[in-house]
């Protein structure tokens, strides 16, 4: 069963209305985040997400444990005030939040934090099913390759045999 609820928000001509949020299990691991979007699209992004495995975000923690990740949300503040509010829930969670890393940086840091800990994962390598070797970013471009269906089907038919 999830918990969610529901806020309106809305855009001002000059400024936008953020929710802050957390998701949480039942283990008592939780996120801290903030969004312009509908609260209920931000957690499914979080979910599909996780499932999919196409990002670094470390909400997944709470998804790869297995059990039910609930949303609650928090407040909501103007945009200036992003990153101080966050940064204020997740000091009142410390002790069981996952993204405790953003607790006392400002938003350029934080910004190249997490483009430096996403492009360190979308360059990994990992092995493709048909044995080549492949960047994240780069396995979907892959698998449309006529190399990678050659290969493939080699290994089809091997396992027939």
């Amino acid at each position: 069963m999830r918990t969610l609820v529901f806020l309106c928000f809305f855009k001002s001509r000059y400024n936008y209305m953020i929710t802050i949020y957390r998701l949480y299990n039942e283990d008592g691991k939780c996120y801290i985040g903030s969004t312009i979007k509908n609260p209920w699209l931000r957690f499914m992004e979080h979910k599909y997400g996780h499932q999919n495995k196409n990002a670094s975000i470390s909400s997944f923690d709470l998804f790869d444990i297995g059990k039910p990740v609930h949303m609650e949300c928090l407040e909501m503040c103007m945009e200036t005030d992003r990153m101080d509010t966050e940064s204020y829930w997740i000091k009142q969670y410390e002790d069981s939040c996952v993204n405790r890393y953003k607790m006392d940086i400002n938003y350029e840091s934080y910004q190249k934090n997490y483009q430096t800990r996403r492009w360190t994962h979308l360059n990994e390598k990992i092995n493709c099913e048909c044995g080549c070797v492949v960047s994240r970013k780069n396995i979907a471009t892959h698998k449309k390759r006529p190399l990678h269906k050659k290969k493939f089907d080699l290994l089809k038919n091997k396992s027939k045999i």
